[in-house]
C-alpha cells in the first residue's frame, strides 16, 4: 500500500516551523513503517488550515487529479493538520474518495464523523455554521 504524506505547520518563527514539521514527519514516517506502508510523497505546507488554497496542497491537488497512478491513502497527523473548514474538508475528502484516495489522520482513531462534531465548535463560533447543514453534507457524502 502506498501513501502521501501531508505535513502542515503554520509558524512565523522559521526554526519553529521546522520543529513542527519535523515531529509531524516523524510521527507519520514510523506510522508507515510500523504499518509496512510504502511513503509516495511527502506534501509541507506554511499556511493556515482555514482553506485549501495553499501553495503545497494546490501543487499536489492537481498533479493527483492528472496522474494515473494515485497513492491508496492521504495521511496527516491530525485532522485540524489537513482542516479547519468543515465545509472545504467534506468536499475535498469526497473527491479524494472519488479518486479512491483515503484520507486518514494517524494521531486519532476518531471517525470522519467524531471529526466534525470536535471542529464543528471552533467553526460554528467562527462563523456561525450551521452544524445541521454539515452532518447533512457528510451524510449525502457517506451515500457517493
Amino acid at each position: 500500500m502506498k501513501a502521501d504524506l501531508y505535513i502542515r505547520a503554520r509558524c512565523d518563527n522559521r526554526a519553529s516551523q521546522f520543529i513542527f514539521e519535523r515531529r509531524q514527519e516523524d510521527a507519520l514516517i514510523n506510522y508507515c513503517q510500523f504499518n509496512k506502508i510504502t511513503i509516495r510523497e511527502k506534501v509541507f505546507d506554511n499556511c493556515s488550515a482555514g482553506n485549501f488554497q495553499r501553495p503545497g496542497w494546490s501543487k499536489y491537488f492537481d498533479s493527483i487529479k492528472s496522474s494515473s497512478t494515485k497513492p491508496a491513502l492521504l495521511l496527516f497527523t491530525s485532522w485540524d493538520r489537513w482542516s479547519r473548514n468543515i465545509p472545504e474538508m467534506i468536499e475535498a475528502r469526497s473527491i479524494l474518495r472519488q479518486m479512491e484516495i483515503t484520507v486518514m489522520p494517524i494521531d486519532t482513531h476518531d471517525s470522519f464523523s467524531e471529526a466534525l462534531k470536535f471542529y464543528s465548535h471552533e467553526s460554528e463560533q467562527r462563523s456561525n455554521i450551521d452544524v445541521l447543514h454539515f452532518y447533512m453534507l457528510f451524510m449525502n457524502e457517506m451515500k457517493l
